[in-house]
């Protein structure tokens, strides 16, 4: 009786203590064998007093598995058989790598080809290695921050991103993705094109710092209708003067 592990227990060792109780009404000295579920004689505990416990330590159990054992109990006239108990062993913690792959990130699009336009979706793609769990996702344009795409997303290799209206025109937008836990650990790609047609590059070429077509176009029109003015004013000026002669 009093079996351990007790019948029906879970998360046992996979090299359990068995334990149960014997006696004799005779009082006399008992042997105690031990048997699988299959009737397989595993162990043997000889020389037990009556009213004691009985034990076997049963080596070597494969992990969350589910095991039956019973006793047979001889006075040496007789047999006594237990009830059949049975335990299931505990999951094992898995083995270490001894070589793990060291973190690591890889964006593969957008490339150095890609071209997107703003209000379109377009998944950001990207390779790693080792066990980084979450990542974040930023836009940069020319080395200079521009948004949080993503402050902290599943590191699935996928990210499904839609193009604000607001970015301006540039062929220099990279992305960068890095270990939420560790930002050191990170990847940037390869410069790429943002087109807005509406918007245009806001007066600039937007990356390094000089005017743009439209800016260049302006500056024209407005030097020439500056210079127009003048010539205008000249010639006024000239005919009032002529007219003044004559009286």
């Amino acid at each position: 009786t009093n079996p351990i592990p007790s019948n029906g227990a879970t998360g046992v060792s996979t090299d359990p203590m068995l334990n149960v109780d014997v006696s004799d009404p005779d009082g006399g000295t008992l042997v105690v064998y031990f048997y699988d579920g299959l009737g397989t004689l595993i162990g043997t505990n000889s020389s037990v007093s009556s009213g004691e416990i009985a034990s076997f330590s049963w080596l070597g159990l494969s992990g969350n598995t589910n095991y039956e054992w019973y006793v047979i109990v001889s006075d040496g006239i007789s047999n006594t058989t237990s009830s059949t108990w049975n335990f299931t062993t505990i999951l094992p913690e898995p083995e270490p790598d001894p070589d793990p792959e060291p973190d690591s990130l890889n964006i593969t699009i957008p490339d150095a080809f890609t071209s997107w336009e703003v209000d379109t979706t377009h998944n950001i793609q990207w390779n790693s290695t080792g066990t980084i769990s979450n990542v974040t996702i930023d836009l940069y344009r020319n080395g200079t921050f521009v948004a949080t795409l993503a402050a902290s997303t599943p590191n699935y290799g996928n990210y499904s991103w839609t193009l604000s209206s607001l970015l301006i025109n540039s062929t220099l937008y990279h992305i960068r993705i890095s270990d939420v836990l560790n930002s050191s650990i990170f990847n940037e790609s390869a410069y790429f094109e943002i087109v807005n047609p509406i918007a245009g590059d806001d007066g600039t070429s937007g990356d390094d710092g000089t005017p743009g077509d439209d800016s260049m176009i302006l500056i024209i029109i407005i030097v020439a209708s500056v210079s127009s003015v003048a010539i205008l004013a000249g010639l006024s000026a000239i005919l009032l003067k002529k007219r003044l002669r004559k009286y």
